[in-house]
């Protein structure tokens, strides 16, 4: 008050109440005038609860599509390392399907040209979970 008392142009919001006890929002508006030979302040206030109700509305669609977005993020991410994944995978399977290809079905193993009798390589147990 008293700084439009002064002369200055005051602007701001309050929490105000009706005369029921519920509380409303209002954009209150304070300036000096002069009417007639008498100085006084003009008091200015309007109901902006719909308009803070726009605006808490806004905040929370704003957040919910920056989650929406980070999920997107993680999903693309997770889609990019499945796939660099996949690529190393298949030489290696592809590989393995082959050298599995090779080994007679009585399981014997093929010996070293060297004359050695011992097998090239023995059976070995492989396990598939991660």
């Amino acid at each position: 008050m008293q700084l439009a008392g002064d002369g200055e142009p005051q602007l701001f919001e309050w929490h105000a109440r009706h005369h029921d006890g519920s509380f409303f929002w209002v954009e209150v508006s304070m300036r000096r005038a002069a009417v007639g030979e008498t100085d006084a302040i003009v008091v200015l206030a309007r109901d902006i609860s719909e308009r803070k109700a726009a605006e808490a509305e806004k905040k929370t669609l704003l957040e919910q599509l920056n989650q929406s977005q980070k999920m997107e993020s993680v999903g693309r991410l997770a889609g990019g390392i499945a796939h660099d994944f996949n690529n190393l995978l298949t030489p290696i399977i592809g590989f393995a399907e082959l050298a599995a290809q090779e080994i007679p079905e009585n399981g014997a193993t093929k010996q070293r040209s060297t004359g050695s009798s011992k097998p090239l390589c023995g059976p070995r147990i492989w396990s598939t979970s991660f």
